[in-house]
């Protein structure tokens, strides 16, 4: 019965930054908050498995006295990638009454070809504290606090296994025969994987919330309703 010794090896590296701002200043009735960021990922990934067989008996550990290398079994892979992100917002207050605040969010993915690594993903709340309002005490004196929300805004996500606008190929060892001077003789070959698809990009969300805050009996009942609406457009699907 053959023996086998197996050496396996492996690395990995990560990195992530982040830098943010931020700017506040009230003047009068008037408030504004603004903030900025990036934020940035790199990762890298090696594997190897060398494999050996017909190792002798009185093998110590040493590679060089595992037996024989089997080529067809032996494997290494390496992986890469990595991300870029730009985002802020600006938020506007006017006497806690009408509140409103843009978000844009700007990220770049490697797992897409590099015409489409960036995406784009901007939102706007809005806010109104209708009980602020002078004539509202008089309209409806048993609300203590009223507040309608609404948001829409833009995400997205990069679902799916990186690389997968390049045409790779795989390398099978010992697989099939040759031609020439070897002819005959089992030889290694190339074999393509599917077909890439190089126009893939984030696919997008387009949500929207719509809500409603209430607090009656002096603040001691609250009571908060929310509708939610979203829809996904530019997804990568499977098919059976």
């Amino acid at each position: 019965q053959s023996t086998r010794v197996a050496y396996n090896s492996s690395f990995s590296k990560s990195s992530q930054g982040n830098f943010f701002i931020n700017y506040d200043r009230t003047f009068g009735n008037h408030q504004v908050n603004a903030m900025f960021g990036t934020d940035m990922s790199e990762s890298e990934n090696k594997r190897s498995t060398l494999l050996y067989v017909n190792t002798p008996k009185d093998y110590l550990g040493d590679y060089r006295t595992a037996g024989t290398v089997d080529t067809g079994n032996s494997s290494s892979g390496r992986s890469e990638g990595g991300t870029l992100s730009y985002f802020g917002n600006v938020s506007y207050n006017y006497k806690s009454k009408y509140l409103a605040q843009f978000l844009l969010r700007s990220d770049a993915s490697t797992k897409f070809a590099p015409e489409n690594y960036w995406g784009v993903f901007p939102s706007l709340q809005l806010g109104w504290v209708a009980s602020k309002e002078d004539w509202f005490q008089n309209f409806a004196p048993g609300i203590n606090n009223l507040k309608l929300r609404y948001s829409i805004g833009k995400t997205g996500k990069d679902n799916l296994q990186a690389w997968k606008w390049l045409q790779l190929y795989d390398l099978i060892v010992n697989r099939g025969n040759t031609f020439g001077p070897n002819g005959g003789q089992l030889g290694p070959g190339l074999t393509p994987r599917v077909n890439p698809n190089r126009d893939a990009a984030w696919d997008t969300t387009l949500k929207n919330n719509l809500g409603i805050d209430l607090t009656f009996l002096q603040n001691r009942l609250q009571f908060t309703a929310d509708f939610y609406y979203d829809k996904s457009t530019e997804m990568l699907i499977g098919l059976a």
